[in-house]
């Protein structure tokens, strides 16, 4: 596996096949978006996922994009959608590729593996002319090479380029993963939810897990959004998804002992972004923390539900932003 910019973008692609918001009952996205034959996970139609984007949700996806990006013009461009141009921003993009859903048209398949040549990188293209230079967002703060050893691009200066298609589905990542944005000291934070890159792995090997699996994560975005919106500190997120009761059935129910994900925190710096924290959270269908408090409580989880709500809804969150 290769860098940030990889990592970002497999992320994204997985990604994609999350459900609609949880609060509004709808088709799941990724059952939209694919299917499952002979046991592997088969994309059928993009275009068919922005039909179930939320447009309130879209609205939230304030990022605005490098002085140099320019998939704002250059997606329509390649999809033959004439005298269209979104601002440079994400959600302005997004709701424009929604309302022009229609007149989308993508190839059957998509050949989703890297091609080096030269000082290039591609993704379901041979050359430069016939992509997108992939944006900033999807870089985040790597200006150099790749960390696999097995290679000799560690130190070295590459450009990344994207068919339509990859693009597309990056956007559609993009919608997937973003939590909220927080503006601390005259700074924008953007907060994105990741699976962990050993949950990316095992989602590969194993697509029927899917469904489970972005069930729980959708969850955890929407529990990390409300909270965010009333503290950062990393102490009482990762309280809220250890103790979060509904977190907990929801995994005994889907059958799932564990899962991992990343939460990252990016900001947008220059004509870059940079990530300030990677904050590794992990869900549990049992948590230690349970196994303590029945030696003490006749009913331990609805003792750590009160915790919760005492530690992360209560003062707590207000005293620790002063």
């Amino acid at each position: 596996m290769v860098d940030a910019q990889s990592e970002t973008l497999a992320a994204s692609r997985l990604d994609l096949f999350k459900p609609t918001d949880l609060r509004k009952p709808s088709l799941p996205l990724w059952k939209k978006l694919a299917k499952f034959e002979n046991g592997e996970l088969l994309i059928e139609s993009i275009s068919k996922a922005l039909e179930t984007f939320d447009d309130e949700r879209v609205g939230e996806i304030r990022i605005v994009m490098s002085g140099n990006d320019n998939i704002n013009a250059k997606i329509f461009e390649t999809f033959g959608i004439g005298g269209v141009k979104s601002r440079k921003t994400y959600y302005d993009l997004i709701a424009l590729l929604k309302e022009h859903r229609d007149k989308i048209s993508t190839k059957d398949e998509s050949e989703i593996h890297l091609n080096i040549k030269g000082k290039d990188v591609f993704m379901d293209i041979n050359s430069k002319s016939d992509g997108i230079a992939a944006p900033q967002l999807l870089k985040v703060d790597r200006y150099t090479g790749f960390s696999s050893l097995d290679t000799p691009y560690t130190s070295q200066q590459l450009t990344f380029y994207l068919s339509k298609e990859v693009a597309l589905l990056a956007l559609l990542g993009i919608y997937s993963s973003f939590v909220t944005n927080v503006r601390q000291q005259q700074q924008s934070y953007y907060y994105f939810l990741f699976f962990s890159p050993e949950e990316v792995a095992g989602l590969l090997n194993s697509p029927s897990l899917a469904e489970k699996f972005f069930l729980v994560k959708e969850s955890v975005r929407e529990s990390l959004r409300e909270l965010l919106r009333r503290t950062t500190f990393n102490e009482l997120l990762l309280i809220e998804t250890t103790l979060n009761l509904e977190l907990q059935r929801l995994m005994e129910t889907e059958n799932l002992d564990k899962i991992s994900l990343t939460l990252f925190k990016i900001a947008h710096e220059g004509q870059t972004y940079k990530i300030y924290e990677q904050i590794p959270i992990t869900v549990y269908r049992n948590p230690a923390f349970y196994e303590t408090a029945k030696k003490y409580f006749r009913d331990p989880l609805k003792f750590s539900e009160k915790l919760r709500k005492a530690i992360t809804q209560g003062v707590i969150p207000s005293a620790l932003q002063f």
